[in-house]
């Protein structure tokens, strides 16, 4: 064997044997290189009609429904405002105003706020009343095959107490998209000398309240300062909801409200949360309040279903 093939054996010789020394590791090969992220397929996009046609006004048990001559029907379901307390002329002249394409169910229940507390405490009343305004959009010939869609409750004065026995229940509320509530928001005292309105038997209230600001939900309020003499005004329970909420009212966007009369006293507008307050101390500025729905509370309905 020659010089240089006995010099070339030796290496080979040593590298074998350093690389079986103890401690001395092959070199780890690189990673693969990454997988390219995968695009999430596009959102489904939804199928929005709006369907015109004849106004429609019908009786459906003891509701008055009203089929707007143009009604929105997204992917075959049209959407309905149920409104407590208020002639049907007043839901109508509203929803026109705020170019609301929904189905209107008005319910009344006669004076004061205990026919409207106990209109649902009966089993399978609220499902009822659901049942017979689907009964009548379909006999109505508006909706052809279309069903049931989101729900909004809607409710001026002493009409509030049947949007809180819909949402006192857990299941009933999370099947509610939007409350509004016009100069309606009240409870008792929980302590009347210190002027403390007890706010336990508005807890449903309060839940719909936080998924509001969270964008859940949609809750609009209106109230004026009418007293009350017995109970908390609605202004007295409206400051006590937020202050439990923690949320800052803000001074009035304009100078006089949407009524001739009105002056705005502060706003709240905080994700779907909104809330308007104003002067008035009269039975005639409580009245207006119902009379402005179609000013304020119904276009924030409107502009939320409006998205899809």
């Amino acid at each position: 064997m020659g010089r240089l093939q006995r010099a070339s054996a030796v290496l080979v010789a040593l590298a074998a044997g350093a690389l079986a020394e103890p401690g001395c590791k092959e070199p780890t090969p690189p990673p693969p290189p990454p997988t390219p992220e995968a695009h999430p397929p596009p959102a489904p996009k939804h199928v929005v009609e709006r369907r015109a046609g004849a106004a429609v006004r019908t009786m459906a048990g003891s509701v008055h429904v009203y089929v707007p001559p143009e009604l929105r029907v997204v992917d075959g379901r049209w959407d309905l405002l149920i409104h407590f307390h208020g002639g049907p002329q007043n839901q109508e002249s509203s929803v026109t105003r705020a170019n609301l394409a929904a189905v209107v169910a008005s319910v009344n229940l006669g004076v004061g706020s205990d026919p409207y507390g106990g209109a649902f405490r009966a089993k399978g009343s609220w499902e009822k009343l659901l049942a017979e305004v689907e009964q009548a959009v379909a006999t109505s010939g508006r909706a052809p095959n279309g069903r049931l869609g989101r729900v909004a409750l809607s409710a001026w004065s002493a009409g509030f107490a049947s949007v809180k026995g819909v949402i006192d229940d857990e299941e009933r509320r999370r099947a509610i998209d939007a409350v509004v509530v016009a100069d309606g928001l009240f409870t008792s005292w929980a302590d009347r000398e210190k002027k403390t309105p007890n706010m336990k038997p508005l807890d449903s209230l309060l839940a719909y309240a936080q998924a509001a600001l969270r964008g859940e939900k949609l809750l609009g309020l209106t109230h004026a300062r009418v007293p009350t003499f017995t109970y908390p005004t609605v202004e007295e329970t409206t400051t006590e909801l937020l202050s439990i909420l923690r949320v800052t009212r803000a001074p009035p966007s304009v100078t006089v409200g949407p009524q001739k009369g009105m002056i705005p006293t502060y706003e709240v507008h905080q994700s779907s949360f909104h809330v308007w307050g104003y002067e008035g101390d009269k039975q005639g500025d409580h009245i207006a309040q119902i009379r402005v729905m179609g000013d304020l509370l119904y276009p924030l309905v409107e502009k939320r279903w409006a998205r899809d």
